[in-house]
């Protein structure tokens, strides 16, 4: 009976073993042409319309290590820096941090892009980790 356990055992083991060619082919290859021209804007000068240099108040509220994602409006610069949602004026005065991650209500894990929206006054974060799209006041 052990003998018969043992050879049903490795039939079973064979079978699984085996390799089979996928219904659908081997050759699922996707071709794009890289020799195709793009379209060139040509030089920056000609297409954009200004340049601001802008220096950023610095403190301790304010420290950005690295800018990981930023935008801004016409009145507002909004920076995402470790953690930290960071928002300065056009003339580079720091006017408010703030910090929620976590897993809660209102908390974000991380941050994948960052807006202001204007005429709400509120800035929107999205953390697709979490599948959230949060809106903060930032008056």
């Amino acid at each position: 009976m052990k003998a018969f356990h043992l050879v049903l055992l490795l039939v079973a083991c064979l079978i699984s073993c085996q390799t089979r060619i996928p219904t659908g082919g081997l050759d699922q290859t996707i071709s794009i042409d890289l020799t195709e021209s793009v379209d060139r804007q040509g030089p920056a000068e000609g297409w954009i319309e200004d340049i601001r240099f802008i220096p950023l108040e610095t403190n301790p509220e304010s420290f950005i290590e690295s800018a990981n994602k930023c935008n801004l409006d016409k009145d507002h610069i909004v920076i995402a820096s470790n953690g930290t949602v960071h928002l300065f004026n056009w003339e580079g005065n720091h006017l408010k941090s703030f910090k929620r991650q976590g897993k809660g209500p209102g908390e974000y894990g991380m941050i994948y892009a960052i807006d202001i929206i204007p005429d709400r006054e509120e800035i929107m974060v999205v953390d697709p980790n979490q599948r959230k799209i949060l809106c903060y006041d930032h008056f």
